[in-house]
């Protein structure tokens, strides 16, 4: 999918054809030292993307008003004793951000496990797929197995946002490349798509191992298919996060509370508000109006956030970036197959050689594209091998190659008898 990444001093965004703005990143030294003020409506904010917060405030002005005019239509105004109402008003105070910072720090926490343990098990399993098919299979004819395994990674995570949002369209995996029309048409009747697709991957993995295709196959089918179960276990995250929020009964006293509690300092304010107003105290004016301009926005701000945080799979700003994380998957797994392809000890034979001087192999070695390489003290080619402290390079020779070996080992002995003095090195 295409999208626009617009960096500006502060935030950077990406957006797609029409779709909100969101958040990709941002500078976290400029927001804390000069954004404090210069951000609080703009992109990405809570001030910005919530207008509800503000009808809100103007509930709690109109509260105050109330209070305000009730006081001030009273005999001797200035009379008035409000010290109940302090004293009530700092109660809440200090209960409210107890309350309300447990409930942002559960709200976080949950939005972090779906970004490391759901979208992040999705985004790892599919980068190691890919990465092992490239070493395992390397060769052009194991070209669309590579693919394979990245597209169906690719989808699966494009499914998970469709489902979360409740608009899943095969169409668009279809134009997107992600899945043939055949595909789609397979998914189709499936409730869980974005988890079963896991399963024609681990069903690939297991076909290729099946038919020779994986060297050391049991190890490596194991890593693999252990992969794949990593991945639905991220899909299946989602889907538990998404269908168990909170407990209502929770989030609505935390909800009650705050909105309790933004309500008694309105009525105060008002009140002391007036008593100032019939004292001539323009002292106490100033501090009640600051005191209700602040603490109900910033109350109300938090509450918006933890809202924002329960399903980052939608299109508000600061929702996860879906389309970034799709291009980046695509950008490492392409990565490693072109990285696969430029080895610097490896030729076009697939033959291992260290600073231009190719080493000998044996049959086995050149057929899987490995060799062993003994180090040999006087042989400036293998000089960094040996201050790396390491004796050998690849894996041995499997048993049942061992015979086949020991006779090409005999032959390659007696050549290096011969051969003392020009260094060569013989296996």
């Amino acid at each position: 999918c295409k999208f626009k990444v617009s960096e500006g001093f502060f935030v950077t965004l990406v957006s797609q054809q029409d779709s909100v703005p969101q958040v990709m990143g941002y500078n976290s030294k400029r927001v804390i030292n000069a954004g404090a003020f210069r951000l609080l409506f703009s992109r990405g904010c809570v001030y910005r993307m919530d207008p509800s917060i503000f009808v809100s405030f103007f509930v709690y002005l109109l509260c105050a008003s109330i209070a305000f005019a009730l006081v001030t239509s009273s005999n001797n105004p200035e009379d008035h004793n409000l010290s109940g109402m302090y004293m009530l008003v700092d109660y809440m105070n200090m209960m409210c951000p107890f309350i309300l910072g447990l409930f942002i720090a559960l709200t976080l926490d949950r939005w972090w496990k779906m970004r490391t343990d759901a979208v992040g098990a999705i985004w790892s399993s599919t980068c190691n797929l890919v990465m092992v098919l490239c070493s395992f299979l390397p060769d052009a004819r194991h070209r669309y197995f590579r693919a394979t395994a990245l597209r169906y990674g690719l989808a699966s995570m494009a499914l998970v946002t469709m489902e979360a949002r409740g608009e899943v369209t095969m169409s668009d995996l279809h134009r997107a490349g992600l899945l043939s029309e055949v595909e789609c048409k397979l998914l189709e009747p499936i409730p869980m798509r974005s988890a079963a697709i896991w399963i024609w991957t681990s069903t690939l993995l297991a076909e290729l191992a099946s038919q020779g295709h994986l060297v050391f196959a049991p190890q490596v089918l194991n890593f693999m298919q252990n992969q794949v179960a990593k991945a639905r276990d991220g899909v299946g995250q989602v889907g538990h996060y998404l269908s168990s929020p909170l407990p209502f009964a929770y989030v609505h006293l935390v909800a009650f509370i705050i909105t309790v509690n933004n309500i008694l300092v309105s009525v105060k304010c008002g009140m002391s508000l007036a008593v100032g107003v019939a004292r001539e105290n323009w002292m106490q004016v100033v501090q009640e109006i600051a005191f209700i301009s602040i603490i109900p926005l910033l109350y109300e701000g938090l509450l918006s956030i933890a809202h924002q945080l329960t399903d980052p799979f939608g299109t508000d700003p600061l929702d996860f970036p879906m389309p970034v994380y799709l291009a980046q998957i695509q950008t490492v797994s392409e990565n490693f197959m072109l990285a696969r392809d430029r080895l610097p000890f490896v030729d076009h034979d697939d033959v291992i050689h260290m600073d231009g001087e190719r080493l000998p192999t044996t049959k086995y070695e050149k057929k899987i594209g490995m060799a062993n390489l003994r180090l040999e003290r006087g042989d400036p080619s293998l000089r960094l091998l040996r201050e790396a402290g390491t004796d050998r390079v690849w894996l041995s020779h499997p048993e049942e190659d061992m015979d086949d070996d020991d006779d090409d080992d005999d032959d390659d002995d007696d050549d290096d008898d011969d051969d003392d003095d020009d260094g060569d090195v013989g296996e």
